[in-house]
């Protein structure tokens, strides 16, 4: 799993784990390889290298934090900053008030000049997840020396609420000054909002009740208090977010702007030279197409607690998959996992890369090459010519490309035995009963026979007339056991269904922490051992999905041969 190169990203690891005020990280160039003795894991360097006006690079010191710029151009702003802030109105005073189901919220202002006849106020709510969750703009108009504005928020649920002035702007846009933070607090009960010292006391409880809920550790299979604790940063593409989405142990970071997808244009390039090109791609308007098309974002769980690197890297997917899949339902688009790194804290508590990878599985396909290797050019044109004589194979392709590219293997095993049976609801005929090789019918427990109306039976016997038809045999579909022989492709379809269900009415095959198996379970999980040649799990689990796999194959081939 850790075998990709790592490439050197200007983001501080640690610092980024507590990100109040952090809305977006802006990521440089990435740093090529210079040498084969340069290390794989960069030290991370702030700030990044920059570009100097006569075009050579240059570094500056490694710092915590970014060095204030002390150019010419940079003072001449600030001086002309501060004296727009010296010409800015000052606030004064903020009172808010309940009247029936309206809040009235008062303004004293020191103008700067014209007093201007309406400002516009921005006030936000503190809870228990977030700064800001909700945001309300008041129109505030002149009266004498006072703005008064009148909104509705609602009525409370019961539970204190605490507003914060935010922002206050004059027509123009100008803003308002507002030297200290202005509090209002409502306590249940209680009609009249307070400020001072019980609403800042407030605002320090929803922060503390924030950082332990969002701050709490993931904690690896089998951890202890003795275990180290990791930080595992992942790089995340087709996810456009504009705000910090965090749950406990994690959260997803826009990306302002990224380099994902440059190499596409450089490898295009290269080979458009090679190719007698006589031009190539523009490689800004290809990065402006790449960050529009291919949104990034960060995926970052800041303290993971495990045995080592690669049990807090599975910890912390486990949390991370369904996250993703919860943001493609609520974004409306499907992020992608493209890598990642894990990282400790050294003496100094500087964090240390300690491992990185590229997301998914991997290839998986044909390493061989040749006629007999999936590359024979007669059979390629053959089976493209069958695409158009039957559609439906053309979505059972894609639908087979889908679930092998799942790297979660039991929701691989999920998508290509649906496939199978969704095949068979097509072929095979229904309320067939179910023989074994001598004629009888196969019973359920409660001994009544199998028919093609249940999963199992449905797709047994569409697997039965593929190997039939194809003149291979059926042991072909199944995983070989521990002494050599061969498992009966019916017992080999139930194991496919008894995770299938497990995956359809839990979410997984994997148990909660803590749930102990049931008898069932426990059984499957024997057989699938048993196809295992070092009688581990892991090793039978890939047996099993790689028999399933080859009757997924054999029987889209049989349909693009016509031999369904």
């Amino acid at each position: 799993m850790f075998t990709a190169s790592a490439r050197h990203c200007p983001i501080d690891l640690a610092q980024s784990a507590r990100v109040a005020g952090l809305t977006t990280i802006r990521l440089g160039q990435p740093r090529p390889r210079r040498s084969k003795t340069e290390p794989d894991c960069w030290p991370i360097e702030w700030p990044p290298r920059r570009s100097h006006a006569d075009g050579s690079r240059g570094r500056g010191p490694v710092s915590r934090h970014p060095r204030i710029p002390t150019s010419s151009t940079s003072t001449r702003r600030k001086s002309a900053h501060t004296q727009e802030r010296a010409r800015m109105a000052v606030l004064q005073k903020a009172q808010l008030q309940t009247d029936g189901e309206t809040l009235v919220l008062s303004l004293w202002v020191e103008p700067a000049g014209e007093l201007p006849h309406q400002l516009r106020a921005a006030l936000v709510l503190h809870d228990d997840i977030m700064v800001d969750s909700f945001a309300w703009w008041c129109e505030c108009e002149r009266k004498a020396d006072t703005w008064v504005g009148r909104l509705q928020i609602g009525s409370g649920s019961g539970q204190a609420r605490l507003l914060e002035l935010a922002n206050i702007v004059d027509p123009a846009g100008v803003p308002v000054s507002m030297p200290a933070a202005h509090l209002f607090l409502e306590r249940p009960g209680n009609a009249a909002w307070t400020t001072g010292a019980d609403a800042e006391a407030e605002k320090v409880r929803l922060a503390a009740k924030r950082d332990a809920y969002f701050n709490a550790p993931i904690v690896g299979a089998a951890a202890t208090g003795a275990d180290p604790t990791f930080s595992i940063v992942l790089l995340a593409d087709n996810l456009r977010l504009t705000k910090i989405q965090r749950i406990p142990g994690i959260q997803v970071i826009p990306l302002a702007s990224s380099t994902v997808g440059i190499d596409v244009a450089h490898v295009l390039n290269d080979v458009m030279r090679q190719l007698r090109f006589g031009s190539g791609i523009n490689l800004d308007k290809w990065m402006e197409s790449m960050q529009d098309r291919r949104p990034a974002a960060i995926v970052h769980a800041p303290r993971v607690q495990a045995a080592d690197h690669s049990i807090a890297v599975k910890a912390c997917l486990q949390s991370v998959h369904p996250l993703l899949d919860l943001l493609a339902l609520r974004r409306g688009d499907s992020p992608r996992l493209l890598g990642g790194v894990a990282a400790t804290a050294d003496r100094n508590g500087v964090m240390q890369c300690m491992a990185y990878w590229v997301a998914g599985a991997g290839y998986a396909g044909n390493v061989l090459g040749g006629m007999t290797s999936g590359e024979d050019p007669h059979t390629l044109v053959r089976y493209w010519n069958a695409l158009s004589k039957d559609p439906r194979t053309k979505l059972w392709l894609a639908l087979y490309a889908d679930a092998i590219a799942d790297d979660r293997w039991d929701y691989r095993l999920f998508r290509c035995f649906n496939l199978l049976e969704g095949i068979a609801t097509e072929i095979v005929p229904d309320n067939v009963v179910i023989r074994d090789g001598t004629g009888k019918p196969r019973l359920m427990p409660d001994k009544k026979p199998y028919t093609t109306r249940h999963a199992r039976g449905k797709v047994y016997e569409l697997l039965r007339g593929v190997a039939a038809k194809g003149q291979e045999a059926e042991s072909n579909f199944t995983a070989p056991l521990q002494d050599g022989s061969s498992a009966e492709l019916w017992d080999e379809v139930e194991i496919w269904v008894a995770v299938r269900n497990s995956v359809a009415h839990r979410g997984s095959w994997e148990l909660p922490t803590g749930e102990r198996p049931t008898a069932a379970h426990s059984s499957t999980e024997a057989q699938i051992i048993r196809r295992s040649q070092d009688n581990t799990l892991s090793e039978g689990i890939w047996s099993v999905v790689h028999a399933l796999r080859t009757a997924v194959e054999s029987t889209i081939r049989a349909a693009l041969r016509g031999r369904l």
